[in-house]
């Protein structure tokens, strides 16, 4: 079977090389390497050969390769990935390159989508590690661009690391600063990369770093571009909607246009109620996007959580009524916290209208309420719908997740809400999280701290202290 051989000199003291070291290692441990969640991850060897690939299946058993058997005989080439002159024409460059910082990124399109790549020389060896992601996973779902880069240095590490077996054994000069590139990559911020400075002076382990800094400055400045498209076609599409709406309550009124027959009437629900999810739907991309980039404005005021949840009970009565649901305001405390009364209001009515979604048609129940626990106050939102598995409850909190995703599913949303909550409340100091079983229904808790001031002034004195150490 084909394996991935390596020997060097074993050099004493006085310079001489009494002998050599080799080893090797089957090619299935590469293949190993490079298994990903999504999107897809090769190696490419000095040929233009695929040695490890994840979407490709190698025999891997005993004696599965001749003697002296050619590598196009068993290795896809990269003409299995792309046709494209362009893609083919990078990869080649990349290979005959001595540059060994060089990173490329090219895009093709393959199966009726564009797919983004970004790809390394790895110098050691000649060999090129790639990662791809169609743009469809990148740009929704919990995925980003952050999560590519991050991706793809694990990948990069694994292989180096592959390659590198028999010198951590022999050298603890390189296992150092390999342990600290690790520890400083797992200290980064995916929502804002930072360059790691180098690390001693291997030539090996730095070339790493300088091609994951060029590397995230690429990601980020994609990212960049992301967010500001992102936030000038929200702001181009609920420019319209706020006239849409508002000339439909003209419309609705008599005394200005005159009267609409009942068909007229109708049809012009019919905009306004679609124009009003349309702007729902575009305010939660931008609160989304404020989340992410810790540009959300919040409040600090006094809270009646009391009168807050009477408030949220006489304003979705109708809803409940609608469909036949009992809601019930189970706080038995007088209770008063130091918050953001809105984005608590925002929180529970995601919470309480999901809830509405999923109870039966025929005795629904919802159930919500607060209590105190020491410095916290913890809300609750229960209903008697089917429950959520404990699968899907792993996701339930990431953009876009959807709990039923089929063609001819019932329940509409956008997919955003839960994250949305999830980031609030976070960000008001507390904590969100779900209890439930099939068929038992489900409850959502969450806590906010009596005093966010205090809260943000202890974290504030905590920043300070991690700063001076």
């Amino acid at each position: 079977r084909w394996v991935f051989a390596y020997t060097t000199p074993i050099v004493l003291n006085d310079g001489s090389k009494p002998a050599f070291y080799h080893f090797e290692i089957p090619l299935k441990a590469f293949q190993d390497i490079t298994k990903v969640d999504e999107g897809r991850a090769y190696v490419i060897d000095s040929g233009g050969y695929l040695v490890a690939d994840s979407s490709h299946v190698y025999n891997q058993s005993l004696n599965s390769a001749a003697f002296g058997q050619s590598p196009k005989d068993f290795f896809p080439s990269i003409s299995t990935i792309s046709t494209s002159p362009e893609f083919n024409e990078d990869i080649r460059n990349m290979l005959a390159s001595n540059n060994s910082t060089n990173i490329g990124h090219v895009t093709y399109s393959g199966d009726g989508e564009l797919h983004y790549i970004v790809f390394k020389r790895l110098p050691m060896f000649d060999w090129i590690l790639a990662y791809e992601k169609p743009y469809s996973l990148m740009m929704s779902g919990n995925y980003n661009l952050d999560n590519l880069a991050v991706t793809l240095f694990v990948i990069s590490l694994g292989v180096i690391a592959g390659g590198l077996i028999a010198i951590y054994v022999l050298s603890d000069r390189i296992t150092r600063p390999i342990i600290d590139f690790a520890r400083k990559c797992r200290n980064q911020d995916v929502s804002n990369l930072q360059r790691i400075n180098p690390i001693g002076k291997d030539k090996e382990i730095n070339q790493v770093i300088y091609a994951f800094n060029d590397m995230m400055e690429r990601v980020n400045a994609i990212e960049k571009q992301k967010e500001e498209f992102a936030s000038m076609v929200t702001h181009e599409l609920k420019s319209p909607l706020t006239p849409i709406i508002g000339w439909c309550q003209t419309l609705k009124n008599p005394k200005l246009i005159g009267q609409l027959n009942s068909k007229q009437l109708n049809a012009v629900d019919v905009i306004q109620r679609n124009a009003k999810r349309l702007l729902q739907l575009v305010g939660d991309i931008l609160d989304v996007q404020k989340l992410d980039l810790n540009r959300m404005k919040f409040d600090s005021q006094s809270v009646d959580v009391d009168e807050l949840l009477n408030y949220m009970y006489n304003n979705l009565q109708n809803v409940m009524d609608q469909k036949n649901i009992k809601q019930i305001n189970s706080t038995k405390e007088q209770l008063t916290i130091r918050s953001d009364r809105n984005r608590i209001e925002q929180v529970l009515n995601n919470l309480i209208l999901n809830a509405v979604d999923f109870v039966p048609s025929e005795g629904g129940k919802i159930e919500y309420g607060a209590q105190s626990k020491g410095d916290e106050v913890i809300f609750y939102v229960k209903d008697n719908g089917p429950g959520i598995s404990p699968e899907k409850q792993k996701k339930l909190f990431h953009k876009f997740y959807q709990i039923d995703t089929s063609v001819t599913r019932k329940h509409g949303g956008s997919g955003l809400g839960l994250a949305i909550s999830k980031g609030i409340i976070e960000s008001l100091g507390g904590k969100i999280w779900i209890e439930s079983e099939l068929g038992r229904g489900a409850s959502f808790y969450f806590t906010i701290p009596k005093d966010r001031t205090k809260t943000t002034m202890s974290e504030k004195v905590i920043d300070i202290k991690e700063t001076a150490k």
